[in-house]
């Protein structure tokens, strides 16, 4: 990516050519028509669609309340560049059908830390990563969270959702509009002067050298 390219990319549960661009993320993105299920809390909604607690993060506003979600969540990989933003709850697991058949072996699994198989909170479902270039880019693993409908949609306890938060400050650290270092500006000079000269030469003593930085949050 170039610098100062951001992007904000929904993915879906079937294959499309973004798939291919999560890999290069370090994304694992699990088999097409792999939905997040969880039944858990008891809830009139279908089990895909799914209330997330929001964790603590630099990224996002303290204490928002729950978000709905509806989509594919996706393995992280090792590259530090990754900024985990929400992850899976750890009763869910994910599954091309609605149904509970092999749920013992997941429970199971899940138990054990969930090695190697889609359960649990090790899944990721909104993902950043920072280029060494300073763009950004955010996978979120369903559209419908980033709908009006879900920023509507009371949560199973009757409160709000925290969607429209979560979307305004998911967009506004993508887009650079917040966490950002700048550099506003830059002073040097020689010994015995007050302005900077056109140019230094390798024998110059340089007094001082300062530089703002303005942190955008």
């Amino acid at each position: 990516m170039s610098e100062k390219t951001n992007l904000l990319i929904a993915l879906s549960p079937k294959q499309t050519p973004l798939a291919s661009l999560a890999a290069e993320f370090s994304l694992i993105l699990p088999p097409p028509e792999t939905s997040l299920i969880s039944h858990h809390p008891a809830r009139s909604e279908r089990p895909t669609t799914i209330p997330v607690t929001v964790p603590s993060s630099p990224v996002l506003t303290p204490g928002i309340p729950q978000v709905w979600f509806s989509g594919a969540p996706h393995a992280l990989g090792n590259n530090p560049m990754l900024v985990p933003i929400l992850r899976a709850p750890a009763e869910s697991f994910a599954a091309d059908s609605t149904d509970d058949s092999g749920a013992d072996a997941i429970v199971d699994a899940t138990g054990k830390g969930g090695e190697g198989l889609w359960a649990g909170s090790q899944m990721g479902l909104v993902t950043g990563f920072q280029t060494n270039v300073n763009s950004r880019v955010v996978f979120a693993g369903g559209i419908d969270l980033f709908s009006d409908e879900y920023a509507r949609k009371e949560l199973p306890s009757g409160t709000p959702s925290g969607n429209s938060q979560f979307v305004r400050d998911i967009a506004a650290w993508v887009f650079q509009e917040t966490l950002e270092l700048r550099i506003d500006d830059v002073k040097h000079h020689r010994v015995n002067q007050t302005e900077a000269p056109e140019m230094y030469t390798t024998n110059d003593q340089i007094v001082s050298y300062s530089a703002a930085v303005i942190w955008y949050i």
